[in-house]
């Protein structure tokens, strides 16, 4: 099982979580480039049945292949066995006893995987870890530099908190508006996540010109939540 952390916390960084000022669900991953990250670490995105459920995967990618097409079939077979697609919160819980029973079978190792469930019909965010335990969480962060990304996860929700309550004082006349835009919140987090700004920062004071700033392999996805009264 520790061979099995170790690749998960080298997989290539993710982070999601929740703006109620901007009714959505923030997603921020790197685009693969294997020049730039660890082999082991592979990111995938896919939608399920529904265009509203999501699901992101990070790890080790022969896993990553393997229980996304999992995922895929679970949610199949739901919506053709009771006409209807399966609850985010059923789905999560079929993935993680797959992924139990996988890490409890003698002989098997467990899938090096972290597994986050976006739903934006009811707003809620799903983690699955590599031991099939289900979280519900407002944010989380995954892969490479997790400590220092639940850091600033943490920082960034706050922030964000703060320009809420900007934007209300602001539509009585008082306070200032923050703008912190989403966006950059998400890219600041996996930047930290990699130690890029270390980098840049060591580049400054050698009298480097930072010309690659590698936000181009930064990927930010904006999920608007979805009514579906």
């Amino acid at each position: 099982m520790t061979n099995v952390y170790r690749a998960v916390e080298r997989a290539s960084p993710i982070v999601v979580f929740r703006s109620e000022r901007a009714n959505s669900t923030v997603v921020g991953y790197v685009r693969r480039k294997p020049d730039l990250l660890s082999p082991v670490g592979v990111e995938e995105v896919t939608s399920l049945v529904t265009p509203w459920q999501k699901l992101f995967i990070t790890g080790m990618s022969s896993d990553v292949r393997v229980v996304t097409h999992l995922a895929r079939r679970l949610a199949l077979e739901h919506t053709f066995d009771f006409d209807g697609p399966a609850s985010t919160w059923a789905l999560a819980e079929q993935v993680g006893r797959v992924l139990r029973e996988q890490s409890m079978s003698p002989g098997r190792r467990p899938f090096a995987v972290t597994v986050v469930l976006v739903d934006s019909a009811e707003k809620r965010i799903l983690q699955i870890d590599a031991s099939g335990e289900v979280l519900s969480v407002v944010g989380a962060v995954a892969g490479i530099g997790r400590h220092r990304g639940e850091a600033r996860l943490l920082n960034g929700l706050e922030a964000l908190g703060a320009d809420a309550d900007a934007d209300a004082d602001a539509d009585v006349g008082a306070g200032v508006v923050m703008e912190i835009d989403e966006r950059d919140v998400a890219k600041d987090i996996l930047r930290g996540m990699l130690g890029w700004e270390n980098q840049r920062g060591s580049e400054k004071e050698e009298g480097k010109e930072d010309d690659d700033d590698h936000d181009d392999v930064l990927v930010t996805l904006i999920l608007p939540d979805v009514d579906l009264s």
